[in-house]
């Protein structure tokens, strides 16, 4: 079975007209909710263990977050033309809270053997477009797993590619498979 979630994005990070502290804690309710209701629900009604997190855009930050947090819950990622660096949803604004629903600034922090472990055992897939705004970003998150030492792929897609009309779609099914 197949389980998509639609994200309230007007309510979540990137909503200048909710307060900073206010939007993490509706990020933080998102977070609990997935992990402890539809994970489970996944597993109740799957047998298959192999759960895939994908995300598209501001969707590919969340997918990457959480799996990153809790990596075993998932066995793979996909990841498309993410924006992985939150910092500019908040500025000047900056907490705990912050720090730790931002890969950028928690991964290359990280030591614990327990979750580099579960990381390392994860397929880790990325795909950006050329000229994708969140290329630069997408380049920064690639080199932090690679300092610490943790595969992934990286698919950059030519935007001007005439014979594609559908570079994400294309690029989602290609990394499901």
């Amino acid at each position: 079975p197949i389980f998509c979630l639609t994200l309230g994005n007007d309510e979540l990070l990137n909503n200048q007209n909710i307060q900073p502290d206010l939007r993490l804690i509706k990020n933080n309710q998102l977070e609990c909710y997935l992990i402890d209701e539809v994970v489970p629900r996944i597993h109740q009604e799957n047998t298959n263990s192999f759960v895939i997190l994908a995300g598209l855009g501001l969707g590919a930050y969340y997918a990457a977050n959480f799996a990153f947090k809790h990596p075993d819950h998932f066995r793979k990622l996909i990841a498309i033309s993410g924006k992985y660096d939150i910092r500019s949803f908040f500025q000047p604004f900056y907490n705990e809270d912050i720090y730790y629903n931002n890969p950028m600034d928690y991964l290359p922090n990280l030591t614990e053997k327990r979750f580099l472990n579960s990381i390392v055992k994860m397929d880790i897939r990325f795909a950006v477009g050329n000229e994708d705004p969140n290329l630069e970003e997408t380049y920064r998150i690639c080199n932090i797993l690679q300092q610490k030492s943790i595969s992934y792929q990286l698919d950059i897609w030519n935007e001007n590619d005439p014979n594609v009309d559908n570079h994400w779609g294309e690029a989602l099914l290609r990394h499901v498979v």
